[in-house]
């Protein structure tokens, strides 16, 4: 049996590959029923690998898994499927069920992704933060997508600019990515999707300048507004009580959060601010965004941000038991020329001036749980023991250690430090 299916693979390595896998570990039955599909040659006139994806697709067990792969052919050739975005975009299509957080959502999704892989669908990445497709696959899943599913996928990259009721009557359209699109504005017709869009990615739209008419959407759950240049978060962002993830990497001109507008983001799990907001005050103490608020978040499991000033290190936010239930963080105190790892969970990187600005409590409580703490140029930095006061929670979870540190101003540096639990 099985040389006849090698046969009707004729001899193609791609589609050898995908076939063998999605036969792994089957009985007969499954192998006779196989064989007889590719016999029929249902999908004619196509080439014989497209035809053995197709093959291989059908046999995928649920049409969770097969919207699962369908999803990741959005993505440009070439590119790595990361799972970030792809969590984005099966919430916005209510891939992944009732899940109740995004940590749930990433579990279940890896599982589907898993079994794509195992089905040759898809190519497993370095780590498990992304997976890519073969080139001809693809161009095939939209060709499913088209004949099994009678759905379009329409690219709307060269448009310079969106009529102001494109958008009324779409009232199922649940994701919506406009990235890296030349509009100055949103158009009006945005707020008819308030009750229905759940993802929304306005990726590197560095000509708007106004985005309040996206605190209409009361359903969204996903916004990336990664590298978009934005001067302002309006006041109306405080309406998405849904939203689960923010994402405001890289909007270096960013200049204005107003007070209380994170804060109101109670359902806020994921927040992404690397390279970006620079403006933070002392809570009540201007018109702009505090860290008390960030702190206050209680439904917080992942944090990335960049703060450029060391003297923050010093504020003190109130109490810090949410911190302490953070999965996932990357914090980055004062300018770093790269600091770029490629694991980037659980993450602090310092630069400052300790005998200006101590070490804030709510900076220990993530040190003492860091996997990896990164000392730059702290001037003042005279034993690395002035780090962790007695009172606190040991580093015990630390694995790596990095000093870039001037060797005259180091005093002391114990040869055995017990705080730390890795090297």
């Amino acid at each position: 049996m099985s040389e006849k299916i090698v046969e009707e693979c004729d001899g193609l390595p791609l589609a050898i590959a995908i076939l063998g896998r999605t036969l792994r570990n089957k009985g007969k039955r499954f192998w006779d029923v196989v064989n007889q599909q590719l016999r029929k040659s249902r999908y004619g006139g196509m080439s014989s690998v497209i035809d053995k994806i197709k093959l291989s697709y059908d046999f995928l067990e649920t049409s969770e898994t097969k919207l699962c792969f369908l999803l990741c052919a959005l993505f440009p050739e070439d590119h790595k499927v990361t799972m970030d975005a792809l969590v984005g975009y099966a919430m916005g299509e209510n891939l992944l069920g009732e899940v109740e957080t995004l940590s749930e959502a990433r579990e279940n999704l890896h599982i589907m992704v898993e079994t794509l892989v195992s089905s040759g669908l898809l190519l497993k990445g370095e780590d498990d933060d992304y997976v890519m497709m073969h080139d001809i696959v693809p161009d095939t899943a939209i060709s499913i997508a088209r004949e099994n599913r009678n759905e379009s996928i329409i690219s709307v990259r060269s448009l310079m600019e969106i009529p102001d009721g494109f958008f009324k009557g779409m009232k199922c359209l649940a994701t919506l990515d406009l990235s890296d699109i030349g509009i100055k504005y949103l158009p009006q017709s945005l707020s008819c999707l308030e009750n229905c869009l759940r993802t929304l990615y306005l990726d590197y739209y560095t000509k708007l300048l106004d985005i309040s008419l996206i605190g209409n959407l009361k359903a969204l759950k996903i916004l990336s507004l990664d590298g978009t240049e934005i001067p302002r978060l309006p006041q109306e962002i405080s309406g998405l009580t849904n939203l689960m993830m923010l994402d405001l990497s890289y909007n270096q001109n960013l200049k204005c959060i107003p007070p209380k507008v994170i804060l109101s983001l109670s359902s806020l799990e994921v927040s992404y601010m690397i390279g970006s907001f620079r403006g933070w005050k002392i809570e009540g103490s201007g018109d702009n965004a505090s860290l008390a608020e960030v702190a206050s978040l209680t439904n917080l499991t992942s944090l990335y941000l960049s703060i450029e000033h060391a003297k923050w290190l010093s504020t003190d936010i109130g109490k810090c038991h949410h911190w302490e239930k953070l999965e996932n963080f990357y914090v980055r105190v004062g300018y770093s020329f790269k600091f770029e790892i490629a694991n980037s969970e659980r993450c602090v990187s310092l630069k400052t001036r300790s005998d200006s600005y101590p070490v804030a409590a709510w900076v220990n409580v993530l040190m003492g749980r860091t996997y990896y703490l990164r000392l730059e140029w702290c001037e003042g930095l005279k034993n690395v023991l002035q780090l962790n006061p007695k009172d606190l929670t040991p580093m015990e979870d630390t694995k790596t250690l990095e000093l870039l540190l001037p060797s005259e101003k180091v005093t002391s540096c114990p040869p055995r430090m017990p705080f730390l639990g890795g090297t």
